[in-house]
Formats: structure tokens, C-alpha cells, sequence
């Protein structure tokens, strides 16, 4: 009853209108005032806000298509940064990090290749990377999307 109450009168607050209960078993008649009517006005989650902001800051353009794309994989930020590396590899061959890292001005390149999230990276010696079989078959379907 307690949960039920609370859904309810976070309900009234979202649109704006008050809730007055009277309890008719009392004698006298018990009123209570569970909100006033009022603006809404959410809690604000800043690091999540931060976060969202940030992952959106991150993003080239908007290369999700509409509708439900969960199947299919969603396009991050992230993934924009691993498929640009993905992309100079294919182009160059095996190639040091470091040099990736300056030719595409990204400063996670070495990170993103050494936890190689999708395995798209196989690590030849020290910091030098190049594509893995299963980055040569999944890059055409993502450039595909991109383009």
C-alpha cells in the first residue's frame, strides 16, 4: 500500500496538480495533505547528466538509425574512436601505437588497442598492433553503416 501511495503521489507532482485524502472511518474526519500543486521538478543526476553529455560531445554526427538498433550493435562514441583506428590499420598494416595515436590526434588510441573491447586488434610485439582476422570481417559492416 506504502509503494502504491508513493508511485501516486509522485504521479501528482509530475502533473503538477495536488492530493488531499480524507480518511472516512475517522469520526471527526482525517484530512490529510499528501502534496501541494506545483511545478515539477526533477532531481538533477549531475554525473549521469555529465556522462551523457559527454559520451554525445564524443559522437561524429548521428550514425544510429532510428527504431530498435540493439541487435545490431549501437554506435558509440568509443566505437566511432575503434573503427578510426580499425580503419588506419586496414590502410597502413601493422603500425607502433604511439604513431596512431598522433597521425589520428587521439589521445586513447593505446588504450583502446590494448583492451581491444571487440577484438579487432591483434598485438604483434611491444605496441604494435594490427588488424585481427575478426576486425577485417566486422569493419565493412560498421563502415557500411557509417557511410
Amino acid at each position: 500500500m506504502k509503494k502504491r501511495r508513493k508511485r501516486i503521489v509522485k504521479l501528482m507532482r509530475m502533473l503538477g496538480l495536488g492530493l488531499i485524502v480524507i480518511d472516512p472511518q475517522a469520526r471527526i474526519g482525517c484530512v490529510d495533505v499528501l502534496c501541494d500543486p506545483g511545478e515539477y521538478k526533477p532531481r538533477q543526476v549531475k554525473k549521469q547528466m555529465r556522462v551523457v553529455l559527454g559520451e554525445f560531445q564524443q559522437r561524429v554526427g548521428d550514425p544510429n538509425p532510428g527504431g530498435s538498433s540493439t541487435k545490431k550493435g549501437l554506435m558509440t562514441a568509443y566505437r566511432q574512436k575503434a573503427l578510426a583506428i580499425a580503419e588506419h590499420l586496414e590502410r597502413n598494416g601493422e603500425t607502433k601505437a604511439a604513431i596512431v595515436a598522433k597521425v589520428l590526434s587521439e589521445p586513447k588510441t593505446r588504450t583502446i588497442l590494448y583492451n581491444n573491447v571487440y577484438g579487432w586488434f591483434d598485438r604483434l610485439g611491444q605496441g604494435i598492433y594490427d588488424l585481427s582476422p575478426r576486425g577485417r570481417n566486422e569493419l565493412p559492416h560498421w563502415l557500411g553503416r557509417n557511410h
